[in-house]
């Protein structure tokens, strides 16, 4: 399996993303941050901007696809966004996680191909976000590369490593999972205490 897209570099600012680069990995690559972070700028800039004074990438021959979870939210009425996934009008009839599936699952025919996915977890229960994640893993034995966006816990468990937007860097998965669940936990019991102080406050004043 050879390293398709190998390297990405974002030469100055944009849309406030401070310039950065990422050298990627084989396989899956999942690309996580806060809300804002710039996840879904990045790919977007990849696939759709031609000012190539913006940034630069390393990249062997291969085709890219993009899924976009926005743009191909099955609740739109136009085909034609989800040309690339064979898009099925009968699909609009079920649920937003079971119109979404079979478009993702459809890329399990993907050869030689870069897929960027955008947030694809979007409606999607647990039990099919591992039908979706296991599709990845069958395609990247194609000579397929995966770039993935997201804030799954389940895929972000799946992987060795994570890139990071908010430090720029990849760290392992398990200390990006830690640091988010030790942070929130510390903020409940902050939240938690304040709302006891201000509960004693009005209880001491009724007396």
């Amino acid at each position: 399996m050879s390293l398709l897209l190998k390297k990405f570099t974002l030469k100055k600012e944009y849309r406030s993303i401070e310039p950065f680069s990422i050298e990627f990995r084989d396989g899956i690559n999942v690309i996580v941050g806060e809300n804002g972070s710039g996840k879904s700028s990045i790919l977007h800039l990849i696939m759709n901007e031609p000012d190539k004074e913006l940034f630069s990438i390393t990249t062997e021959k291969a085709s890219f696809r993009f899924f976009d979870t926005e743009k191909q939210n099955p609740r739109i009425r136009d085909p034609n966004l989800s040309a690339n996934f064979g898009f099925a009008l009968a699909t609009r009839f079920g649920s937003h996680g079971e119109a979404m599936l079979p478009i993702l699952l459809a890329s399990k025919d993907f050869k030689d191909v870069i897929l960027f996915v955008d947030e694809p977890e979007a409606g999607i229960s647990l039990t099919n976000q591992m039908k979706i994640f296991k599709c990845f893993q069958k395609i990247i034995e194609n000579n397929c590369q995966v770039i993935l966006t997201t804030h799954s816990y389940l895929f972000i468990k799946s992987v060795n490593e994570v890139f990071s937007l908010d430090s720029k860097t990849w760290i392992p998965s398990s200390k990006y999972l830690d640091s988010i669940f030790s942070s929130n936990v510390k903020t409940v019991d902050t939240m938690i205490k304040r709302r006891k102080r201000g509960n004693s406050t009005s209880t001491s004043k009724t007396h």
